[in-house]
């Protein structure tokens, strides 16, 4: 029917006919608007492009510049959301930014960016080493919407996991890694030795996380300290 229409208005012009498709001039309204210097009419065209997603693969840079040097906060945080609910288009892209959104001082950004990755799909398993950082974060709601994204996508997590428990300097990364690898069950079975490894952590906290992890992946284990 677009098409039929595109073709019937061709004689009119090229702008012409844009301008009577339903949705075109909307679009480009919008994306306009999102770059304008009033901070309402850049939320409500946020707001609108996570709504309708018309227009995505235009919208995706514009939302980027405004999560990265945007001077208004919920503005911001509106378009963490809305670049969720769009960047699978440009996928790559898309992760990359809401990884550095996690690290943000605001953590109502980082639970914006954490849900936002949730939204990709397929989700981007390149994320995992960012999201298991947030395990040890200061805000009590990111490090619980860590664990459960980490819980969710077990199979796909499990091997960052073991590389965080080996390897990272932190030892509350080491302990909440072993704690995550713990309660992801039997996908955390493959990290037994390593778990075994991590009794003889110089961080005591890591040695019990260790520990209880061992005793929920394989309850008839003998361990010692």
């Amino acid at each position: 029917m677009v098409n039929r229409l595109k073709r019937g208005l061709f004689f009119l012009g090229v702008a012409t006919a844009t301008a009577l498709l339903p949705g075109c001039a909307t679009t480009r309204g919008r994306l306009e608007n999102l770059q304008s210097r009033d901070s309402e009419a850049r939320m409500e065209a946020v707001i609108e492009t996570e709504r309708s997603r018309l227009g995505a693969k235009k919208a995706i840079p514009l939302l980027i510049s405004i999560i990265q040097r945007d001077d208004n906060l919920e503005v911001r945080r509106a378009a963490v959301r809305a670049l969720g609910k769009i960047g699978s288009k440009d996928r790559n892209r898309t992760t990359k930014i809401l990884c550095d959104v996690l690290f943000e001082t605001d953590p109502v950004l980082r639970r914006s960016g954490l849900a936002a990755l949730g939204e990709l799909k397929p989700f981007p398993t390149g994320a995992f080493p960012s999201i298991i950082s947030k395990l040890a974060d200061e805000d009590e709601l990111v490090r619980e919407m860590a664990q459960g994204t980490l819980l969710e996508y077990a199979p796909y997590c499990k091997f960052a996991l073991k590389n965080a428990l080996i390897n990272d300097s932190d030892p509350k990364i080491r302990s909440m890694a072993a704690e995550t690898l713990g309660n992801i069950g039997d996908e955390g079975r493959f990290a037994l030795n390593d778990l075994r490894s991590a009794l003889r952590d110089s961080d005591s906290g890591v040695r019990r996380s260790a520990a209880d992890a061992i005793r929920k992946i394989d309850p008839e284990a003998r361990m010692s300290f």
